[in-house]
């Protein structure tokens, strides 16, 4: 018997997530070891999340992949537009995806 790879959960999760077994996605991450593959598996569910407009928990799932890799502007910027989508955004003076996406610009 093979031991499942990374990809492997992966693909499981997304599987899951678009079954609406997202308690079953969430799970899963925990086996991953790859950091890539975890950051890619939180996007997933929180992906999913937002499409159902449950934001707080899609900005949870996107925190999550911020642990793994805290300096990503990609997931902040993600995790900007859940707030937006949240109504969250209006204490900002910029909206913070705009400042976000100029920062990301930048570094490119």
């Amino acid at each position: 018997m093979t031991h499942p790879t990374d990809q492997d959960r992966l693909q499981l999760i997304v599987s899951n997530a678009a079954s609406g077994k997202l308690e079953e996605a969430v799970t899963v991450v925990s086996a991953i070891l790859d950091k890539a593959t975890a950051i890619e598996a939180w996007r997933v569910i929180a992906r999913t999340k937002a499409n159902m407009q449950r934001f707080g928990e899609a900005r949870e799932a996107l925190d999550s992949a911020l642990i793994i890799d805290p300096g990503s502007r990609t997931l902040r910027f993600e995790r900007a537009i859940l707030l937006e989508q949240e109504g969250r955004t209006k204490r900002w003076p910029n909206s913070m995806p705009s400042r976000a996406w100029r920062g990301i610009h930048r570094s490119c």
